[in-house]
């Protein structure tokens, strides 16, 4: 419901496909009168103000993540594969080295180790 908002979660989205360089589309909010481009047939990241959402049709085979409602929508006609288990362990046990407690927000000055990142996805 926040533009602010909505543009530091595409950021931090962004920021989730290092090391990689993503190559495509990146709008971090998108203008109302562009909202027809969530139809464009390649990959694309894009923030979305819920009041400007399309409808349901032009959304299939897009993945929606709602900031508002803190869930991930997906057309009928997607699914998310599970992790394999050993990535699924892999991504656990450093996650567990990071945060102490899952209830709990990272602290300000709380150290992350860039090797065990790189570990789980290379």
């Amino acid at each position: 419901n926040k533009l602010s908002r909505l543009g530091v979660c595409s950021e931090v989205i962004m920021s989730l496909t290092c090391p990689f360089f993503w190559r495509h589309i990146y709008i971090p909010i998108l203008p109302q009168r562009l909202t027809d481009y969530v139809c464009a047939p390649m990959p694309f990241v894009v923030g979305v103000h819920s009041s400007h959402r399309p409808n349901d049709l032009m959304l299939d085979g897009v993945v929606v993540v709602e900031l508002d409602n803190n869930s991930i929508c997906l057309s009928e006609s997607e699914t998310i594969p599970p992790l394999p288990e050993k990535g699924y362990q892999m991504i656990m046990k450093v996650l567990k080295r990071q945060v102490a407690d899952v209830n709990e927000p990272i602290g300000k000055d709380a150290k992350v180790n860039e090797r065990d990142i790189n570990d789980v996805f290379m």
